[in-house]
């Protein structure tokens, strides 16, 4: 295991009642939650350190708890500083059954959560795609997430969380927490779950530097990446290889990019026929890229997260068989 130090897009709308954007800061990526060996190759996700997932109970007034408490009303994400909701199973508007169509989850179930001054605070929101998605703990499934500290997540597969995201198409972005944790895109008029965030919106910054020697810098979260695409695509071992020996602008430390590390890239609403990137990266295709980061459920070990660059979305695809792009990471101490 290598130990570093170490998710971005566009801001919120000051329409929202319950949205008060802040000065945007750099923020940390957490990891994927994997720390399980699927592979003796090198470099797959559990083999760095990074930003371990780390979780903090709060009570009602928002005061630390022991992770040892039984009772705990929210949950401070301590890599990024986000504070959760948490859902509970008392017929209450935090009740895991309760579900809404997009815009009934983003006015009217934040409206009432900041007139109740919930937990003390009053600037709850509908929490980015980039924000829900790193709450997917890669190691767990049925749900996808610590329910440790999420308790009284719904574990039927098709069990969707609404994000504030829309896609080109006005579709909403969501994540399959009652699966594996898939993101994707689906249509706003559809009933689903809500979990609330409050906290900085720093995630939703693009400030990519082009470095001149190819690679970009992201100023939010510290990662150096690959600006090209490499030249072919490879299978899933041949990309590890690829990515641990390449050696680009003067560094060797390159590594294949986890499953939030490579959704940070992705632009929602990207113009025009482009792939769904930044401008900074003109060599993407509308493709599949890989991740380090396998599917952890039992049927689908085989398979490793990708994410396809038309849209953004994540999938999972056969390690063994398939072949796919690849862009390497480096770094990510987000300073």
């Amino acid at each position: 295991v290598v130990m570093l130090p170490g998710c971005t897009g566009d801001t919120n709308s000051g329409s929202d009642p319950a949205f008060s954007a802040p000065a945007p800061t750099a923020i940390l990526l957490p990891d994927t939650g994997q720390v399980t060996s699927y592979t003796e190759i090198f470099g797959e996700d559990s083999d760095y350190r990074i930003n371990p997932q780390s979780y903090t109970k709060l009570d009602a007034g928002g005061q630390d708890l022991p992770d040892s408490a039984e009772d705990w009303a929210m949950v401070r994400d301590n890599v990024t500083g986000l504070i959760w909701e948490v859902k509970t199973n008392d017929g209450s508007i935090h009740d895991k059954d309760g579900t809404f169509t997009w815009r009934d989850a983003r006015f009217a179930y934040m409206k009432e959560l900041n007139e109740q001054t919930f937990g003390g605070f009053s600037d709850w929101r509908l929490p980015y795609i980039r924000e829900l998605s790193c709450l997917v703990n890669a190691d767990r499934f049925l749900p996808a997430l610590n329910t440790d500290y999420f308790p009284n997540t719904p574990s039927e597969y098709k069990t969707d969380y609404w994000s504030y995201d829309i896609d080109m198409w006005q579709r909403a972005w969501v994540v399959r927490f009652g699966g594996w944790g898939r993101t994707f895109p689906t249509e706003r008029s559809l009933l689903n779950h809500v979990r609330a965030v409050r906290g900085e919106a720093a995630w939703e910054q693009d400030d990519y530097v082009e470095n001149g020697d190819g690679t970009v810098t992201d100023q939010y979260t510290g990662l150096m990446w690959q600006q090209d695409t490499a030249e072919e695509q490879m299978t899933w071992e041949e990309a590890l290889g690829y990515c641990e020996n390449l050696s680009l602008a003067g560094y060797d430390d390159w590594r294949l990019p986890n499953r939030n590390e490579l959704q940070s890239l992705v632009d929602k609403q990207p113009e025009g026929s482009g792939a769904a990137i930044n401008k900074a990266f003109p060599n993407t295709y509308q493709g599949i890229y890989w991740t380090s980061t396998h599917n952890a459920a039992p049927p689908y070990r085989t398979n490793v997260w990708t994410v396809f660059f038309l849209d953004g979305r994540t999938s999972a695809d056969q390690k063994q068989i398939s072949t796919c792009y690849v862009r390497a990471v480096r770094g990510g101490n987000g300073s």
